[in-house]
Parts: C-alpha cells; structure tokens; sequence
C-alpha cells in the first residue's frame, strides 16, 4: 500500500505537536497498535537533496509512540522552530515495526510549510 499525502502548515516559533494516527476505519476509528514500534522523518529541499532540513525521531525524542492507541506525534519546542531558516520542504515519516527482522513502512508523505513568526 501506497503512503498516504498529509501536508503540514506550521507556524514558526510556537511549540509544536501534530500526532499521525494510523489505524483502520472512521466510524469507529480502530487503531493498530504500534507498541515496540520505532519513527523517523526527514525534511529536505526536494525528496532527492542530500542535505537534511530536518530530522525527528523516536531516538532523538522528537517522534513519540503511543503504541496501543496507534499514534506517533512529532513534538517540537518553540526555541527550535524560531531557528528554521527555510519555508518549505518535503518530508516523509517511515515505521519500524520491531523484528526480527525488522520491517520498514512508509506511511505519509508530503510537504511542509513553515508560517512565518511576526511577534518575536
């Protein structure tokens, strides 16, 4: 299955956390539980730059897991996004689900627009 399209617009200089929920179904919703699970997503220029923007992971405290309700959150502090320097990227969040072996999902994609601060 193909990764789904999710496009961020975040506001620069503000504490920010967005959570991706994965699971099946609306009505009710039925998460997948991720418990064990591990994330990690890069922002860069276009999907085939080598330099990184961006990184977030679980390792780096950036991309919680909260396993039986199926969410990952990208957790970022208000000192950070005051530093972004750039306005638009690409980015993809990827899964791994622990093994072994391990297995790698990509689940969204997208792009990232940075809304610039006006009161600093």
């Amino acid at each position: 299955m193909a990764a789904g399209v999710y496009d961020l617009v975040l506001e620069k200089g503000t504490d920010i956390d967005v959570t991706f929920n994965w699971g099946t179904g609306t009505n009710p919703f039925v998460p997948n539980n991720v418990t064990g699970y591990t994330a990690r997503m890069q922002w860069r220029v276009t999907a085939d730059a080598v330099a990184i923007l961006a990184e977030f992971t679980t390792a780096n405290g950036k991309l919680v897991v909260d396993g039986p309700a199926g969410k990952f959150t990208l957790v970022v502090s208000a000192t950070e996004s005051a530093g972004w320097g750039f306005t638009e990227a690409v980015y993809d969040l990827e899964i791994i689900a622990p093994g072994p072996p391990t297995k790698v999902k990509r689940l969204l994609k997208g792009t990232v627009t940075i809304d610039p601060e006006v009161t600093r």
